[in-house]
């Protein structure tokens, strides 16, 4: 980044070297994601080290996510729809690993619905002291096929492959794990062409 960022400053404004230099960052950017992925995977496999539980209210991760993508998805022209819980919910969780989960969930639905379409979080309570947390998508779908597999390390469908920005498959894959590590579970359905809902349930803190 350093090495692009001087090059920039000292290099004629040339069309053609502004070109490569505009894929040197991409690429750079792209590398870093991966890394940054594959660095958190390998923190989730070790929790006791830096998994850290708290008292977290559920709507205070909700709408830092629904508010984070709020631009991103007006400036796509989807309409993003937000149902908070009724009332103070609480979990017992580590918040910025639940927060990056719930990101990665929110991030695929907008990723992958096309323009003029919608997105939609809400989250309700569960009778049995659960909480649940739906996103619902008018994207391009999952193949029935493809569904067993969309959790695993390093999968990615072949509409993916075409139409997102350099993912390597391992959003949902730590989405899971992170779900997992806090006793809850993740799970998905989809109709291709109509879209996907993504539903995770966790276990509410006692009181």
């Amino acid at each position: 980044y350093t090495s692009l960022y001087l090059l920039r400053r000292i290099s004629p404004q040339d069309a053609s070297l502004i070109r490569h230099l505009n894929t040197l960052e991409n690429q750079t950017t792209h590398l870093t994601r991966v890394l940054d992925d594959l660095f958190t995977m390998s923190r989730l496999d070790a929790p006791a080290t830096y998994v850290e539980k708290h008292r977290v209210e559920i709507k205070q991760i909700t709408d830092n996510v629904v508010n984070a993508y709020q631009q991103i998805a007006a400036k796509k022209q989807l309409q993003l729809h937000y149902t908070p819980p009724d009332s103070s919910l609480f979990l017992n969780a580590d918040k910025d690993y639940l927060l990056d989960a719930l990101n990665r969930v929110v991030k695929n639905a907008v990723n992958y619905t096309p323009e003029g379409g919608s997105v939609s979080v809400t989250v309700w309570q569960k009778p049995e002291k659960h909480v649940t947390i739906e996103v619902t998508d008018t994207g391009i779908g999952i193949q029935p096929s493809e569904l067993p597999d969309i959790f695993d390390r390093f999968y990615r469908s072949d509409k993916a492959r075409k139409t997102d920005d350099g993912g390597v498959g391992l959003g949902l894959s730590l989405a899971r794990k992170i779900v997992e590590l806090h006793n809850g579970t993740i799970e998905a359905e989809s109709t291709p062409g109509e879209g996907s809902t993504f539903r995770i349930t966790l276990p509410l803190m006692v009181k």
